[in-house]
């Protein structure tokens, strides 16, 4: 098959609606650009955000399920969403995330300078600073940056991604190994070598587990 060449888009379980588009829309800077239901259960919202040129390649959906049982982060599933910032944003988006009572690691998870948070609901998340330079008087989400995987079957999973996929592998430790995709924007994934204690649990509140959808074109 023809090499990945992107992440596409990201889509997430989450929790109360109001609360998910305050968090993504006043606290992340993406622009709602769609509100919809999720088609095999009308009752619950599909809302869609991205940055502000809706490019493909920002585009993070998610269904609300207030009311569904807690979810539990495990294997099988994609761990923490990671966005691109423009370079020597890192503070000043650091600043913006305590000012909204948001903890805030600073780690170099990615290889660069990392902030690692979660949203309101749970959801784990980073910003990645990246070498791209975007003037702006604003923060801004230039877009994804790429994905941590959690996986039962770690030598399964790398073989999937790298031999089936098209993902080149990047470097290695003894906790993770890190890919690329091909194509012109080098989204990243890194996977988990160390199982997981537990299998991922769906639910619609915190530690939510979502998936993860790429595309080639």
């Amino acid at each position: 098959m023809e090499a990945i060449q992107h992440i596409h888009h990201i889509s997430a379980i989450v929790g109360n609606p109001e609360e998910n588009i305050q968090f993504y829309r006043d606290v992340l800077k993406l622009k709602l650009i769609k509100k919809t239901v999720n088609y095999d259960d009308p009752s619950t919202y599909h809302l869609y955000f991205a940055n502000d040129d809706v490019a493909n390649g920002t585009i993070l959906t998610f269904f609300n399920w207030p009311n569904a049982r807690k979810g539990r982060i495990g294997n099988g599933q994609v761990e923490r969403i990671a966005f691109r910032i423009p370079k020597d944003t890192r503070h000043e988006w650091k600043v913006h995330l305590v000012t909204h009572q948001i903890k805030v690691e600073e780690t170099m998870l990615f290889d660069r300078e990392t902030l690692e948070f979660n949203d309101i609901h749970g959801l784990p998340l980073a910003l990645v600073e990246t070498e791209e330079d975007y003037p702006s008087e604003n923060l801004q989400i230039i877009g994804f940056h790429g994905v941590t995987l959690l996986t039962g079957n770690p030598e399964a999973t790398l073989n999937t991604l790298v031999n089936d996929m098209g993902f080149n592998q990047m470097k290695q430790d003894e906790n993770h190994v890190h890919l690329e995709t091909v194509g012109a924007w080098r989204h990243h994934v890194i996977v988990k070598k160390v199982r997981n204690e537990a299998n991922v649990q769906w639910g619609g509140w915190c530690c939510t587990p979502y998936c993860l959808v790429s595309a080639n074109r």
